[in-house]
């Protein structure tokens, strides 16, 4: 079984730089090495796995630049919130009648 570090001590790191090399990702967190995993396995042209820590389990990849994305989603406005809170509980009801 894996040491397991502070929470802070277990980070990612996104390595993207102005050259035409890949990006390096060291990350531990879960979903983040699940969702490289997967990507690795579909496109292994594009992703691949180049270090696994097994002693605390941090995990590297390289990826394509082209496929990195960061995308920063701004704040629900409280009419966005309230329309989105209605439709739920709509759609919660509207469920519950069909069975």
């Amino acid at each position: 079984m894996a040491k397991r570090g502070l929470r802070e001590e277990r980070e990612t790191i996104i390595r993207f730089d102005e050259t035409d090399e890949p990006v390096i990702i060291y990350t531990f967190n879960a979903d983040l090495k699940r969702r490289l995993k997967d990507f690795a396995r579909k496109y292994p042209d594009l992703c691949r796995k180049t270090v696994e820590d097994k002693e605390y389990g941090g995990m590297t990849y390289e990826l394509e630049k082209s496929r990195l994305q960061i995308r920063f989603t701004a704040p629900y406005s409280k009419e966005r919130r309230k329309t989105a809170g209605e439709s739920v509980r709509k759609n919660r009801t509207s469920i519950g009648k069909d069975k």
